[in-house]
């Protein structure tokens, strides 16, 4: 199979993944890391930490909006989230061609989420709980809307 070209020897950056401050990932597939919402919002770093809260904040705003019955306000909310190929994390065994949220898979999600007992009592508060109590979402996918959050 022979050795991926990783982020720094394309950028030749000579060093280990060890020196540098971020994922050496691949340049033409997927690692298989993903980011996690709740390693942010308890990280020792301010920076990570505000990433982490700006995550929690945005479900939240999402959780209300479906108490709410605000489904318009709730969908829009779920809407534009996609794959986010260009930081090569995920399952992609070749080029990074992930399929992340469409517009069916955000009403999914949305229509699971407004027939919850867990979003309707107001248990649900972590992103990360949206893994134990929706079929259908894992790390993969909690990472893609983590990272669309983040993005903006």
């Amino acid at each position: 199979m022979g050795k991926k070209t990783r982020f720094s020897d394309y950028f030749q950056l000579d060093k280990t993944q060890a020196q540098l401050d971020f994922v050496d990932v691949p340049v033409e597939t997927d690692i298989p890391l993903f980011v996690d919402p709740y390693a942010l919002h308890i990280s020792g770093q301010d920076w990570l930490r505000e990433c982490g809260n700006s995550v929690v904040e945005y479900f939240q705003k999402l959780v209300d909006q479906i108490r709410k019955g605000n489904n318009k306000a709730a969908l829009q909310l779920l809407d534009n989230f996609h794959e986010p190929n260009e930081t090569h994390l995920g399952f992609s065994s070749a080029r990074p061609s992930g399929r992340g949220w469409g517009p069916t898979q955000a009403r999914q999600l949305h229509e699971i989420l407004k027939n919850s007992e867990v979003v309707r009592s107001g248990d649900l508060k972590d992103l990360g709980d949206y893994e134990m109590f929706v079929p259908g979402i894992g790390p993969d996918k909690i990472s893609d809307l983590a990272t669309n959050i983040l993005k903006s």
